[in-house]
């Protein structure tokens, strides 16, 4: 984005095809708040769906509290189900 944040992340292998990183997906799309610190990750297979990384999370969304914490406020596995973010 226009503050250097990755956004955007997507894996290719040795023949430019879209392929899995070794954390189990191919695409990971980031978002950021005003003051430039990640609130969310989504994560996705080759083919733009959501797909589970290593820990089982395809999703999550957070926000910083006054103390500068991230807090998760939903994390979900490829099905949508509510995960445990750890």
């Amino acid at each position: 984005d226009e503050n250097g944040n990755c956004v955007y992340e997507c894996y290719y292998d040795e023949i430019g095809a879209q392929t899995n990183c070794a954390d189990g997906y191919c695409i990971v799309e980031r978002e950021y708040d005003s003051e430039g610190r990640l609130i969310s990750e989504h994560f996705r297979d080759r083919y733009n769906k959501l797909t589970n990384n290593k820990d089982g999370i395809a999703s999550w969304n957070g926000y910083y509290n006054e103390d500068g914490e991230l807090v998760i406020t939903n994390c979900y596995n490829k099905d949508m189900d509510p995960v445990e973010y750890h």
